[in-house]
């Protein structure tokens, strides 16, 4: 940014003109979004400008790097001036028309133009950052997450005997496995009545076991 040596009265005059410059619409819909044309900006700022003075011109050259530079001057019929530049940046079109050069620098020099004119009379239009398409994605209303389900009174009274056999021939670990099959959460009461379950099965099966061994024993001793 740029600017002549004073500036007091072209700074009066913006201030003025700024009073009554109104935005622009977006009425113009390409690649998915909506944004206003420079015209547009250009036909609002014509019939405001003239009564205070004021003028904008635009220029289009090559940078020192062979790229594609922008000026724009906002002038006072004092003499006093504010000037601003920007360089393009590489660019490609959306959709088909990508591979043309001639197209990709047409779009590009609308494109810093538009900003330029709009940025250094300080209007704007009536939507946020169409152009940019939204660089940061809208927030996504946030989904109520489902409540954890835990496991009846008569879902674990209904299922409890067969759970604790499962879970005593799976061994170590039994116990977790076979609530994490059911899908649902258990609250510390009903898995300790479960783990007593499966304690119960273990000394039942170690009764059996016991009992069949003497018994055994006894038959042999009698032969």
């Amino acid at each position: 940014m740029e600017m002549s040596e004073q500036i007091n009265e072209i700074s009066k005059a913006i201030s003025a003109a700024q009073g009554e410059l109104k935005n622009a619409v977006c009425d113009t819909k390409a690649h998915g979004y909506n944004y206003a044309k420079l015209v547009q900006y250009i036909d609002i700022a014509k019939s405001v400008l003239p009564k205070y003075g004021l003028a904008v011109s635009q220029f289009v050259e090559s940078s020192d790097s062979d790229k594609i530079k922008v000026t724009t001057l906002l002038c006072h019929e004092s003499g006093q001036w504010f000037k601003a530049f920007a360089v393009a940046p590489d660019a490609v079109l959306m959709g088909g028309a990508g591979k043309n050069p001639v197209q990709v620098a047409g779009s590009q020099i609308t494109y810093m133009r538009r900003y330029q004119y709009a940025a250094i009379l300080g209007m704007t239009d009536n939507a946020e950052d169409n152009d940019a398409q939204g660089l940061a994605s809208p927030p996504k209303p946030k989904q109520a997450q489902p409540q954890p389900q835990f496991i009846t009174r008569q879902e674990f009274e209904a299922c409890k005997h067969k759970l604790a056999a499962e879970a005593h021939a799976m061994g170590a670990g039994g116990v977790e496995k076979v609530i994490a099959k059911t899908g649902k959460q258990w609250s510390e009461s009903a898995v300790k009545a479960l783990q007593d379950i499966v304690i119960e099965v273990a000394k039942s099966k170690q009764r059996t076991e016991s009992g069949l061994v003497d018994g055994t024993i006894e038959v042999r001793s009698n032969v």
